[in-house]
């Protein structure tokens, strides 16, 4: 059972990293702000990173200028509203719940079979926003899920074979998995690590879908 409480308006600075250790309740390993209101900002130096934890509460703002990586376990990340400035990223085959994530510059980042889960509506990219999703050998990328319908795309999307995986021409992978379809497209759309005059062609009819073509 641990708890790290905020009572008021704050900003965790300096250098470092808080790790949510492997194993135990979700529910009781957790970042809380308290009160209405309150804003809890964690500093661009700052790394939180482990798994099976919260971070954040309904009734409190978080502003994220460092990293939050969940990468040993599910993290979820609450707030009445949670601004991105900084990298949110899901590695190892896990998932990064967002809860509020409201319209933000910062990046987001989901490994070879790990999931970025909105719980909102996706509004949360704007133009200067980085959006990378890996796919590596064992052909699972990583994933965007949305859970409403009204998802709006901008920004940037990078989709990248990554561990030496080499995926064919004609081979399909689902990059958003939505509810419905999405406004706008990403303005710039980039392709890493597949064969000389390759790309990953990016559908957004229904779910986004990435197809390596050439």
């Amino acid at each position: 059972f641990t708890r790290l409480l905020f009572p008021e308006t704050q900003t965790v600075g300096g250098t470092g990293t808080i790790v949510f250790a492997d194993g135990g309740n979700i529910a009781l390993k957790v970042l809380l702000p308290q009160g209405a209101g309150t804003v809890v900002t964690f500093g661009e130096d700052l790394t939180i990173r482990g798994g099976l934890g919260t971070i954040g509460s309904t009734v409190s703002n978080l502003i994220i200028e460092g990293t939050i990586s969940a990468d040993t376990g599910q993290f979820n990340l609450v707030g009445q509203s949670i601004v991105n400035n900084g990298l949110l990223e899901a590695l190892n085959g896990h998932t990064l719940r967002l809860d509020n994530l409201t319209a933000s510059p910062g990046d987001l980042h989901a490994g070879p079979g790990s999931v970025l889960q909105f719980v909102d509506a996706i509004s949360a990219l704007s133009a200067s926003s980085d959006v990378m999703l890996d796919v590596g050998p064992s052909a699972i990328p990583g994933s965007i899920l949305a859970l409403f319908t009204t998802n709006v795309l901008d920004g940037t999307l990078t989709v990248s074979a990554v561990d030496g995986y080499m995926p064919l021409v004609g081979t399909s992978f689902t990059i958003i998995d939505q509810s419905g379809p999405a406004t706008g497209t990403f303005s710039t759309e980039n392709s890493v690590g597949l064969g000389v005059g390759e790309s990953f062609n990016i559908d957004y009819t229904g779910d986004v879908t990435a197809e390596v073509t050439n």
